[in-house]
């Protein structure tokens, strides 16, 4: 099959959006992301306002930062040789091509995600969904046991073929700088009058009492609820263990303008279709109960 050779123009850019950009090119050059090109393939690059990272971020360069002084995680894969000359960008200083993978490609969210659980496959009780990880742990004490544990895999230097990254950065990352949901520090100016007293104990109260996903559980029943109005219609998964319903994902959906004019009888077996099918996943093969507060339905 033959392709096409896309062609896209330099975009001007304002002088400190150029500045920027020939920053970035440099710096993903000395990584060995870039190097120039002659491809006549050319795609345009975009700026994006970003005030950490010299002011601006290029589109056509941005990677996600899982490990941070890793440099950019998404620049850890390797492009196809063949296919490097389909990812050169057109830039008013030259043409530059991708080396490894950048992000925005059709297909670069699924390689990462797939080259993320290959790293990750040794620790079953790690979740990853990108550039965000889950530590699913029992216990606080558990929870730094799983810590070191990938901390140990990964904070060795790069010449061992581990990625190379800081530890207080990624302990930040990664949540290991964390605060207890009900035990807070008092800062060193605080004074402990009736007022400020009471608000810090509404604040633990609120923080500790706020509503938090449970884990799925496949021996607990499930329980779906589902409301609709007139502009929107919702859904509550939960699951149900003792006496006490825990939630597990919730959903909702602006209605369009057709579906506005459905009776309400309609909208709320709508809201029912949708929730179910957006929670099927979880639901496929188990009973589950419905509640409604629309008494016709049942």
């Amino acid at each position: 099959m033959v392709l096409a050779i896309v062609i896209a123009p330099a975009r001007r850019l304002p002088p400190d959006k150029l500045k920027a950009a020939k920053l970035e090119f440099q710096l993903m050059m000395d990584f060995g992301i870039y190097r120039p090109s002659d491809s006549p393939w050319t795609n345009p690059h975009h700026m994006i306002p970003d005030p950490t990272h010299h002011g601006f971020q290029c589109a056509a360069c941005l990677g996600e930062d899982l490990f941070k002084g890793g440099h950019r995680a998404f620049h850890h894969i390797t492009v196809e040789q063949q296919d490097i000359k389909k990812t050169t960008v057109n830039t008013l200083f030259g043409l530059f091509e991708f080396r490894k993978m950048p992000f925005g490609l059709k297909n670069a969210a699924q390689s990462w995600q797939r080259f993320i659980n290959s790293v990750l496959k040794e620790f079953d009780f790690v979740f990853a969904c990108r550039d965000d990880l889950l530590i699913a742990s029992f216990s606080k004490e558990q929870h730094f046991k799983h810590l070191r544990l990938l901390f140990a895999q990964y904070l060795t230097p790069t010449g061992q073929g581990k990625v190379n990254c800081g530890v207080s950065s990624l302990q930040s990352n990664l949540g290991t700088e964390e605060i207890s949901r009900t035990d807070y520090l008092l800062p060193t100016h605080f004074q402990d009058s009736g007022n400020e007293l009471a608000l810090l104990q509404r604040l633990k109260k609120d923080q500790s009492e706020a509503t938090l996903l449970a884990h799925s559980s496949q021996d607990l029943p499930l329980v779906l609820m589902t409301d609709t109005s007139s502009l929107a219609v919702g859904g509550a998964l939960h699951q149900r263990r003792g006496s006490t319903l825990k939630p597990l994902a919730f959903f909702s959906r602006k209605l369009d303008k057709a579906q506005r004019n459905y009776s309400t009888y309609d909208r709320e077996l709508l809201a029912l279709y949708l929730a179910i099918k957006n929670f099927r996943y979880a639901m496929k093969s188990r009973d589950f109960t419905i509640y409604t507060d629309h008494r016709p339905l049942t």
